[in-house]
């Protein structure tokens, strides 16, 4: 089985998204959310379509949104839900509270990646993940070499 776990991705029917563009450095930019993106991500953005390319999906799906995202309103998240569902594809949308379209703070990436990686979990029927211990830096314990009963130190 497959799974998607999507962050903030634009849910457009059909991408036609033409932003004012300035000269920077000698490039054609778009100043979004502190980054500066080149005119040639606008000019393959007439090839995407989001919500019909889920409608294909072989697996379960995860749209991971920020609940103040001005981009994706409550209108774009409803279509996708009704497209995608009538497709017989399983979907849910995994809020993350107080994050926006591209979670800017540290704090709301964590949440989102947390929150990714749960479901991916679930949907895989994964154990849950969590970080790996961390290693006390001591050597030398009967054991803990590479074959498992060598003695370093």
């Amino acid at each position: 089985m497959t799974a998607r776990a999507l962050l903030s991705i634009p849910l457009y029917e059909r991408v036609d998204w033409k932003p004012r563009l300035q000269k920077i450095d000698g490039r054609r930019v778009y100043k979004f959310a502190g980054n500066l993106v080149g005119e040639q991500f606008f000019a393959g953005m007439d090839r995407l379509h989001p919500v019909e390319d889920l409608t294909h999906a072989r697996g379960p799906v995860a749209y991971i949104s920020g609940t103040k995202d001005r981009l994706v309103g409550v209108a774009a998240l409803e279509n996708l839900r009704r497209r995608v569902g009538a497709a017989g594809v399983k979907i849910e949308v995994v809020p993350i509270t107080g994050g926006d379209h591209v979670f800017m703070e540290p704090a709301m990436q964590r949440q989102a990646v947390a929150a990714a990686a749960a479901w991916l979990g679930r949907a895989l029927h994964a154990p849950a993940w969590s970080h790996p211990p961390r290693q006390s830096g001591k050597c030398g314990k009967k054991g803990s070499g590479p074959e498992g009963n060598q003695t370093t130190g």
